[in-house]
């Protein structure tokens, strides 16, 4: 062969293997019917990928155990004294006095403080809560469903309820008067009679507020720091 055929020559050799090598690598990854038991194919791991998660999964997804169930775990210390629970909450918005509210608690654009109740209330965020029904042994016998956004509500308190420091007693005595005065909305009873009702009350800076003298802290923002569920009683 003379030098000037041997360039092309060597070339078309290299082309040639290039293009068999993926003939070559598919014969060797099919089992050969004529091995023999000495010369048997290895088995290759079958890899299981898991697809991108965002946030804690519930439970581990390699595992292969069933639906937890509602029973409590071995060594748990909740304990039901058999009281009731608010099984389909409507939560009132109360803006107590006058103040610099943030715009977000005061406001109707949204983002609201009230959107976010009508949310909560009616997503499947509540079926979480139905592991605390009471339709049990000894229990008040309700369950828990979705509730319902009431309104945003701003009152004028009286000035014996309305100091620099405002205790649970006067908030109390407050909440009692506005209602029975037509200036916030009566709670609402379930078909068993207990309250459905939860008043969350904001505060304007510069309050502190206590419970039983005990002092709690001072608010220099508007703050849901008070709630009250509607168990009052009315003249």
């Amino acid at each position: 062969m003379s030098r000037l055929s041997r360039g092309p020559a060597l070339l078309m050799c290299l082309i040639l293997i290039f293009l068999a090598l993926p003939t070559m690598a598919q014969v060797l990854q099919v089992d050969n019917p004529g091995q023999t038991a000495g010369n048997s194919p290895q088995i290759q791991p079958v890899v299981t990928l898991q697809p991108l998660r965002h946030g804690v999964p519930w439970r581990d997804p390699n595992t292969t155990g069933g639906v937890i169930g509602f029973a409590a775990p071995a060594g748990a210390h909740l304990t039901y004294f058999g009281g009731p629970i608010i099984s389909n909450v409507q939560v009132v918005q109360v803006l107590y006095g006058s103040g610099s509210y943030n715009p977000q608690v005061a406001g109707s654009s949204s983002p609201t403080m009230g959107n976010f109740f009508a949310d909560i209330t009616t997503t499947g965020l509540i079926s979480l809560m139905q592991q605390y029904n009471t339709n049990i042994s000894g229990g008040t016998n309700q369950i828990f469903g979705n509730g319902t956004f009431g309104g945003l509500f701003q009152i004028v308190p009286s000035a014996g309820n309305n100091g620099s420091t405002i205790d649970d007693s006067n908030i109390q005595a407050e909440l009692l008067a506005q209602i029975n005065a037509g200036h916030l909305p009566a709670p609402v009873l379930d078909a068993a009679g207990n309250v459905n009702t939860l008043y969350m009350i904001f505060f304007p800076p510069g309050k502190t507020i206590t419970q039983g003298g005990s002092g709690s802290f001072a608010l220099d923002a508007s703050f849901p720091a008070h709630t009250h569920v509607g168990d009052l009683t009315f003249s």
